[in-house]
């Protein structure tokens, strides 16, 4: 994470994104968080707790890469979703100083916040906010890449789960940035 990104992967995060032209908000893993808000301490605790459920944060206690306070590893900025005038909070780890546990090779975690309630969470090279919309939010995407390829999956609002769901996800070469069609089950 902290070394220099591969060009190749630069390469097909900058071509062959059909969301892209879409996007009223972008943001990438190397983007810096100056500026950005930082959580409350109490929502950087109730995280912390949540994330615990889902992956192993023990090796990153144990080397102390967990400050006593996360709020300050955690920061937001309101993002363009919401249609009926919510504050939407993309939440993310900040850049500087790194928050190992939630970085990925070259993927940064994030989370979609309202009101308290996370309505998304990924991982992901890239994440944008885009124009289209269903069921009073904007949809988003997320570009995701290994070596070869990169995936990027469009996700929708689903008012009856109150969370976001896949709907699409097409696949592109990095060496071209051509379009590889759709996503396959073994894919991503």
């Amino acid at each position: 994470m902290k070394c220099t990104a591969i060009p190749l992967l630069l390469t097909g995060l900058t071509v062959g994104h059909a969301f892209a032209s879409n996007a009223l908000f972008e943001n990438r893993t190397e983007d810096s968080t100056s500026g950005w808000t930082h959580v409350t301490h109490a929502f950087a605790s109730a995280l912390m707790k949540h994330e615990e459920q889902v992956q192993d944060l023990t090796g990153y206690v144990q080397a102390g890469e967990i400050p006593k306070d996360p709020s300050t590893r955690l920061v937001w900025k309101a993002v363009p979703i919401g249609l009926n005038g919510q504050e939407i909070r993309l939440v993310r780890p900040t850049l500087t100083p790194y928050f190992a546990p939630f970085y990925g090779a070259h993927q940064f975690q994030h989370w979609l916040v309202s009101n308290g309630h996370i309505l998304h969470e990924g991982s992901a090279d890239v994440f944008r906010v885009l124009r289209a919309e269903h069921d009073g939010m904007r949809d988003i995407a997320e570009t995701a890449c290994t070596a070869i390829t990169c995936y990027t999956t469009q996700f929708r609002f689903n008012k009856r789960s109150g969370r976001y769901e896949a709907a699409s996800c097409r696949a592109s070469t990095i060496s071209s940035g051509a379009d590889a069609g759709p996503c396959s089950h073994s894919d991503k």
